[in-house]
């Protein structure tokens, strides 16, 4: 009887083992360059939540400073410094995995595929941190296109075999442009991004300057797939 339990035992670790594995086979990159196996359960305008397994020992120092509870506090315990969170930025992360269970079980939004004699140029303008509250138009030469907000996204179909140069403006004396020739079939990922002069923000007189960039990756792709807000078109 001893040995028949044993054995039921046994047969309920490796069951119990064997989910754990299939339940945690995301995994994202904390900015530390850490990585850290999870099950992302939601992943929407550039945030991730995800829950961590009971060995996991991932956690983050919080600053006290902005910690509410804390500041109110003459002397706050020492515990509250340390916290284990259940969601993360993009901007927060190095890399993020999602496994094809995960993408089955998460709304998403769909990147079409270009259909026969055309290309797809995808613009988006992902969330980086601290940055102003403005427009980012892109333009096709002089042609306005549209106007990116945070965690937007706009797809143009172009020709197979044209070339196309877009162009945004950096600041009131210059420009950054791309130019493509579209290849037949091609997906292209254009990233929006502001980049600011971090003195400049302390002293509230900020310089920043707008970039676009081709990137064609999975993370990319990632960005994508989490955006909902929608951009102002011309």
């Amino acid at each position: 009887m001893k040995k028949k339990f044993l054995i039921i035992k046994l047969l309920v670790i490796c069951v119990s083992t064997l989910n754990a594995q299939n339940e945690f086979k995301d995994y994202f990159v904390y900015k530390n360059g850490d990585t850290i196996n999870c099950k992302i359960t939601k992943a929407k305008n550039q945030k991730i939540y995800f829950s961590l397994s009971l060995d996991n020992k991932f956690i983050l120092k919080r600053d006290l400073s902005k910690n509410i509870k804390a500041r109110k506090s003459s002397l706050p315990k020492n515990k509250g410094s340390y916290y284990t969170p259940k969601s993360l930025t993009f901007y927060e992360c190095l890399d993020i995995f999602l496994s094809p269970q995960s993408k089955n079980e998460i709304t998403l939004n769909k990147i079409e595929k270009p259909e026969e004699g055309y290309a797809y140029v995808y613009f988006y303008k992902p969330y980086i941190g601290i940055e102003p509250i403005g427009s980012f138009i892109i333009r096709e030469e002089e042609k306005k296109l549209v106007n990116l907000k945070t965690n937007s996204s706009y797809l143009i179909k172009v020709k197979a075999g044209t070339k196309h140069t877009y162009s945004t403006n950096i600041n009131l004396f210059s420009k950054d442009e791309i130019t493509i020739l579209a290849e037949n079939q091609r997906i292209y990922y254009i990233k929006a991004t502001t980049e600011c002069n971090e003195t400049g923000i302390v002293n509230q007189n900020i310089n920043c300057e707008r970039n676009i960039s081709i990137n064609e990756d999975k993370y990319s792709e990632l960005q994508l797939l989490t955006m909902y807000k929608k951009p102002k078109t011309y």
